[in-house]
């Protein structure tokens, strides 16, 4: 029974993979005190498929370390599928980043003067992370976390590959949730280290449909600050820069995590790492420690980053017209993922 559940799971998932490839998930027109601005949602849907379907130009444009494309779109030039994206041109519209594009400069090369946009990407299914428990052994502290993995908020079965880093150290393991989407790691760190430390979970879906989530906690120390606060992470093509938010600070080490593999990247200039072009699909996260003055720390990054968000506010609050949003199933790297693209009429 539990057999023939599974697969018509698999099967009902694939099928919904296909046809959302073609032709989106969801479109949605979601209207703001009662006006229905004419022709939004179709004009919506044009400009979803066209930064979805196009590669832009230059179809090169999201290797650039500088200037912003005078077209924009984010597919792969040359594709063979639709909805295949860019991998650096998703990259570079992360807010922060070393190389990131304004909304402005979006916005211009765009070329829709009328209509202001938001871009969202995200995994097909949610891990979240919870540390349950902490036990000092002696020589070494034993960790409980709770995982719990979901998608469009109902329960799913995954397996999961575990990685817990602090300083140098690394360590990893398998696990797995069950039909309540529910799983338990434990692991143990050295006492002989202490600093920040981070949890990473890779999940995988039996129809390979991927995830992953990350979470911070203090090794033998204080809570640690947010992600971000010590270095600014930016990958591009197949590159990893790092810059130092403060002066002073050293680093240690940078690593990637996929679901099957661990790598210790190779630094090909200052502040510059090469990341390895893997053929096995996985989100890949990139993980640098470092030193603070007595600080050790721990900062992450995705690679494409994930979730993201950029653009216009899309809330009542920002406008009294109307909304646009549809919802695609897109591939980045070899993995699906779930963007949406909202629009909305400013004001007249």
């Amino acid at each position: 029974m539990n057999a023939s559940v599974d697969m018509f799971m698999a099967s009902s998932i694939m099928v919904l993979l296909v046809l959302a490839s073609f032709y989106g998930i969801t479109e949605v027109s979601e209207i703001y005190w009662g006006r229905t601005p004419e022709g939004l949602l179709e004009r919506g849907r044009e400009v979803a498929r066209y930064l979805l379907l196009s590669p832009g130009e230059p179809a090169d444009w999201g290797v650039e370390t500088s200037g912003a494309p005078t077209h924009l779109g984010l597919a792969e030039e040359g594709s063979d599928r639709p909805y295949k994206l860019n991998i650096d041109k998703v990259s570079r519209l992360r807010p922060g980043g070393r190389y990131a594009l304004t909304y402005s400069q979006l916005w211009e090369a765009l070329g829709v003067k009328d209509l202001s946009f938001r871009i969202e990407l995200e995994t097909l299914f949610d891990v979240s992370l919870s540390l349950s428990s902490a036990e000092d052994l002696g020589s070494e502290t034993r960790y409980t976390f709770q995982i719990h993995t979901s998608m469009g908020g109902l329960p799913l079965s995954v397996d999961v590959k575990w990685y817990a880093l602090v300083r140098d150290y690394i360590a990893s393991g398998s696990s797995s949730t069950d039909g309540g989407g529910e799983g338990t790691v434990s692991l143990t760190l050295p006492n002989s280290l202490s600093g920040s430390a981070l949890l990473v979970v890779l999940a995988r879906t039996g129809s390979d449909l991927l995830s992953f989530g990350v979470l911070q906690f203090g090794h033998r120390a204080q809570e640690p600050r947010p992600n971000g606060s010590y270095l600014t992470l930016t990958p591009l093509n197949y590159t990893l820069y790092i810059d130092m938010n403060y002066p002073g600070e050293s680093l240690i080490g940078a690593r990637v995590l996929t679901y099957n593999y661990e790598f210790n990247l190779t630094e090909k200039g200052e502040g510059a790492y090469a990341i390895p072009r893997l053929l096995d699909p996985s989100p890949m996260v990139l993980v640098v420690t470092g030193l603070n003055g007595t600080e050790y720390f721990a900062e992450w990054v995705s690679y494409p980053p994930v979730p993201l968000e950029v653009g216009a506010g899309m809330e009542p609050d920002y406008s009294v017209s109307g909304v646009s949003s549809a919802e695609y199933l897109v591939e980045v790297a070899g993995v699906l993922y779930r963007v949406r693209v909202s629009v909305r009429r400013p004001e007249t």
